[in-house]
């Protein structure tokens, strides 16, 4: 992908697939992190959330066929020696425990600490 770091594992938990933020493995000072947002529709979720305290990175989150998920990358290099994290959503699709994948649609924004979800307007 065009923006580094987008890590997240997928592992299964009690019989069920859950992603797994890299600071939960291990990765140490990763500020990767996910959001659950639940039932939602994918043109409704417009901006990440600001608050912190509703991305999980330090342990696992399930995975929840047809749910958005937030997605907080870890803090890379931007522009002129600024920090910066990028955001992206996600909804599950397909999920096949028995083979331990899963499908999913996604769009990141390429924009450094810009919270909105929504392509910009030409």
């Amino acid at each position: 992908s065009a923006v580094d770091g987008w890590d997240m594992a997928l592992d299964t938990r009690d019989g069920e697939l859950v992603f797994i933020p890299p600071s939960a493995i291990g990765v140490a000072n990763s500020t990767a992190s996910i959001a659950p947002m639940g039932v939602m529709a994918w043109e409704d979720l417009t901006k990440a959330p600001r608050d912190t305290t509703l991305y999980i990175s330090d342990g696992p989150v399930q995975v929840n066929v047809g749910e958005l998920y937030v997605i907080r990358s870890r803090q890379s290099a931007g522009s002129y020696g600024s920090r910066c994290n990028y955001y992206g959503k996600f909804m599950p699709l397909i999920e096949d425990l028995e083979a331990q994948t899963v499908t999913f649609v996604f769009d990141i924004s390429p924009v450094c600490n810009n919270r909105k979800l929504i392509p910009p307007k030409d």
